[in-house]
């Protein structure tokens, strides 16, 4: 199904509706809607690409989240999922953001870090910074800060410093020596600064094996 560009004032809903395709199963790219309901019977069989669109209100069901789906650029005001005795579809008119009734529940981080990971085309840092905004709206600080470090992990896991992609030997380097130099006493050595140090040690690891790269940072000796 394709709504690409779409304007809706009211409510999108595919509450307890069933959808498959080979390709792209529900293409929202640039939508623009009040409220979304993407509360299937059934996960979908397809990609969802929500890319740059717009809603106020987004209530979905992880038990439904396709095994794809496309967030970047996509920003939300509410996040929300229906509590169990809400999936009905019973209700599926009822606008969530004026009705007292429905029971919605906002989701931890971490199953929210598995719906961003549901997406094939790689690391994106926009649909992280859109989701710990949100945590920080409702009050949530620890939930905003558990998504800002996993989006650092998820950065770094494919990439060094600077952005530069540095090879599967400098990424393992990054991964398994850095925290260590990080926590021992060498970057604290007179007339090293940390970080320095650490950004050389892995610019070299790059292009060398680790113990030029201990060597050209002065901390192998």
């Amino acid at each position: 199904m394709r709504l690409p560009g779409a304007r809706i004032d009211g409510q999108l809903s595919w509450t307890v509706a069933i959808i498959r395709s080979g390709g792209t199963a529900l293409d929202l790219r640039r939508l623009s809607a009040g409220e979304l309901l993407l509360t299937l019977a059934k996960p979908v069989d397809g990609i969802v690409d929500l890319g740059n669109a717009q809603v106020s209100v987004l209530c979905d069901d992880p038990a439904t989240w396709p095994a794809d789906i496309r967030l970047d650029g996509f920003s939300y005001g509410s996040l929300i999922t229906r509590a169990e005795q809400d999936r009905s579809g019973t209700d599926a008119m009822t606008y969530l953001s004026d009705s007292a009734n429905t029971s919605a529940e906002i989701l931890p981080a971490r199953d929210r870090l598995v719906w961003l990971g549901r997406s094939s085309v790689g690391y994106r840092p926009q649909p992280y910074e859109q989701l710990a905004a949100f945590y920080r709206r409702m009050g949530h600080d620890d939930q905003a800060r558990k998504v800002l470090l996993a989006k650092q992990r998820r950065r770094r896991s494919t990439q060094g410093f600077g952005g530069e992609d540095l090879g599967l030997p400098a990424r393992l380097f990054y991964r398994l020596w850095i925290p260590a130099l990080a926590g021992s006493n060498l970057v604290s050595r007179p007339g090293y600064h940390g970080e320095h140090c650490l950004r050389v040690a892995t610019t070299a690891a790059s292009r060398s094996s680790h113990l030029a790269a201990f060597q050209f940072a002065g901390l192998y000796y």
